[in-house]
């Protein structure tokens, strides 16, 4: 009795193996098909998509992933990142939709900085990073231990103002700062010079800011100060030495 108990749960858990692997198979299959789709037929695509992810693959992470990297592929950029937000809601610690999240941001973000003007308009590079600024939020609030969201919503602002005067990168590039100086690790110094060098330039700006003729002398020792602590890390530091220099 116990040998035919066996074998019949030894039956159930292989044609279980087999219906997954065949049902894994199935949506594959479709989201083959979908990537040529998204090319020839947009909006027929997003049916078929919507379809994909009806009753139980609706929170299934690999599938929304997978349609994700399909739009991604095919340079349709707010599809992947509502695939990518999907995937997040539906496992918020998934590996696999933090990486197509943060491919999505990166490509926003290329889109924002790229130097051919006659490709994109200026109005078209600030909404690709606004873009970035807002995947990158999405990656912070669901990793707040991790850098990286933070870090390249400060890209993203930094290149929204490049002119440091609003000063937009500021808060982002302070809070991966104290993050960072907190894990005491080598491995992050060259994120740290990326904001010790942000921060300072900033308090150098606001030296000669005539708006904030009272607060020139606490700007002034600020600005020092992050030059200082480049060349903490980096004592050959070059742009550290001058803006030391140029402040004396």
């Amino acid at each position: 009795m116990k040998r035919v108990q066996m074998f019949l749960a030894g039956a159930f858990i292989a044609v279980g193996a087999l219906y997954a692997q065949s049902s894994d198979a199935e949506w594959q299959a479709e989201v083959a098909k979908l990537k040529g789709t998204i090319q020839t037929n947009p909006a027929q695509a997003a049916e078929e998509a919507e379809h994909l992810i009806k009753g139980k693959n609706k929170k299934n992470v690999e599938l929304l992933v997978a349609i994700g990297n399909a739009y991604l592929d095919a340079d349709k950029l707010p599809e992947a990142q509502e695939y990518a937000t999907l995937a997040r809601k539906a496992n918020g610690k998934s590996a696999l939709a933090s990486d197509l999240q943060f491919q999505v941001g990166r490509l926003y973000y290329g889109a924002g900085t790229q130097p051919d003007s006659l490709t994109i308009t200026v109005e078209e590079r600030k909404q690709a990073l606004m873009s970035a600024d807002s995947v990158f939020h999405a990656i912070a609030e669901a990793a707040p231990d991790n850098y990286l969201g933070n870090f390249w919503r400060a890209r993203a602002n930094s290149a929204l103002d490049p002119e440091t005067t609003q000063g937009l990168a500021k808060p982002f590039y302070e809070e991966v700062a104290a993050l960072l100086e907190s894990k005491n690790d080598p491995h992050y110094n060259s994120a740290l010079v990326e904001c010790y060098s942000y921060l300072g330039y900033y308090y150098l700006l606001a030296i000669e800011n005539p708006a904030l003729k009272a607060e020139a002398k606490a700007n002034k020792d600020k600005s020092i100060e992050y030059w200082n602590k480049i060349l903490a890390i980096d004592p050959a530091n070059a742009t550290a030495k001058r803006a030391l220099d140029g402040i004396k």
